[in-house]
């Protein structure tokens, strides 16, 4: 069996689970429009439920912070202190 990466939008990956899973917001300016897409609780749950074994969300935490759902799960995650950030990857890979 071939092991690769597979690239799903939210919608189409209801009923599938990866053993790991990166999630892209792609969204460092929030506008209500956007916002409501990116924040509706059904597609964030698809989003986030789809790993067996570890997941990665890449996003802007700021722009995250001010949706309801993600802003609580970011805030979660900074408690949690599972946020890294750009300044800490540049050093990882510098």
């Amino acid at each position: 069996m071939q092991r690769g990466i597979t690239l799903f939008t939210v919608d189409s990956v209801q009923g599938k689970e990866m053993d790991i899973v990166i999630v892209l917001t792609s969204r460092s300016d929030v506008s209500p429009a956007s916002g409501e897409f990116l924040d509706d609780p059904k597609r964030m749950n698809v989003a986030i439920t789809r790993c067996r074994h570890g997941q990665f969300i890449l996003g802007h935490a700021s722009a995250l912070r001010n949706l309801a759902n993600w802003g609580r799960l970011v805030r979660w995650a900074k408690e949690a202190r599972v946020i890294v950030s750009t300044e800490s990857l540049r050093n990882v890979f510098a």
